[in-house]
């Protein structure tokens, strides 16, 4: 990585404005590296530009450049894309975080100088959680047993810096211009690293670049974490039929149907016993119970070929032309 590096950071943003305006707020904040020019690219996924306003005001006093992307066809892979689509050919790394994440000062500078450390082309960074208060019952934080620089074979988009030839028309002298899955509205982030990979991008994880996600109350529910599960589970199986990787996804399966779940099954039903005594040996068990319960039906979904799209209820569908602004040094212009 030379010293002259050009950022673009990428918010998708729908329905959520207040969390938009927090996580523009954290990003107006960034310690810029010396020779780094940072960018920052908000997509606005919904059906008119509600969201045109906030990022104008943003950067009436933001010390760097703002794109605005109107991208009314719903779903999170088109809006990824729609930044992808402005970003490409024209920078050197492009680091993605969600309306709902609050990056820390420091965050493109750790990403950066992990990217260099660990000669990566994807850097994977920590997430950690901001949870309603009073903290709800149910609520079980996410938790990372990688240690830093670890190559993996995956990545998420709520914290992650990209090498920008994976955009562009080549990587690593191979054709490139990846793209999300539009077809995807869950998993999409396991597809695209995984093409990434076959390009020949090295994914490493780190804990220097931190952002802070807002739990709202209703994905604090048991319920919600369960359809969470559910649906990371069908679309993992999903993607190991889209490769012909089905023996290994048939085998799981048969593992759990035949051994796992009816363990599960019957703990759930006797977890009640427990609460009297330990209230949180009872919570473990009903969370890895219904867990695992919850990963058997996805799996057996997705071998189904089931896709399914867990966004489907928020805000509603519509059709239309895909809108960019760009304002930069008091002047913006539209495309």
């Amino acid at each position: 990585m030379t010293s002259q590096a050009r950022v673009a950071i990428g918010v998708c943003t729908a329905y959520r404005a207040e969390m938009l305006r927090r996580c523009l707020g954290a990003l107006s904040t960034q310690a810029i590296p010396p020779g780094c020019a940072i960018t920052v690219v908000v997509a606005d996924n919904e059906p008119e530009p509600n969201n045109r306003q906030i990022v104008e005001d943003f950067a009436a006093t933001c010390p760097f450049p703002i794109h605005y992307v109107h991208e009314p066809r719903r779903g999170i892979s088109k809006a990824r894309n729609a930044v992808l689509d402005a970003c490409a050919d024209r920078f050197d790394w492009i680091a993605f975080t969600d309306d709902d994440c609050e990056p820390e000062p420091d965050w493109i500078a750790s990403h950066l100088a992990a990217a260099t450390r660990h000669g990566a082309d994807v850097v994977y960074g920590r997430r950690e959680w901001i949870p309603p208060k009073p903290v709800p019952f149910w609520l079980s934080p996410p938790t990372t047993h990688h240690a830093d620089g670890e190559q993996l074979s995956y990545a998420a988009t709520h914290n992650v810096l990209i090498a920008g030839g994976l955009a562009g028309p080549s990587f690593k002298e191979r054709p490139a211009a990846l793209r999300f899955d539009e077809r995807l509205a869950h998993g999409e982030d396991t597809d695209f690293f995984y093409r990434a990979i076959q390009l020949g991008a090295r994914i490493v994880y780190s804990a220097g670049p931190v952002v802070y996600e807002t739990i709202p109350r209703h994905r604090a529910t048991l319920r919600y974490q369960m359809m969470r599960v559910f649906y990371y589970s069908a679309c993992r199986t999903n993607f190991l039929r889209k490769y012909r990787k089905s023996d290994a996804a048939l085998a799981k399966i048969f593992v759990r149907l035949v051994w796992k779940m009816p363990i599960a099954v019957c703990r759930l039903i006797t977890a009640p016993l427990i609460w009297p005594f330990s209230t949180p040996t009872y919570k473990r068990v009903v969370i890895k119970s219904a867990s695992r319960i919850a990963q058997t039906a996805g799996m057996t979904a997705g071998l189904a070929g089931f896709i399914g799209d867990p966004y489907r209820n928020v805000g509603r569908r519509r059709s239309g032309a895909l809108t960019i602004a760009w304002r930069t040094e008091g002047t913006r212009r539209s495309a």
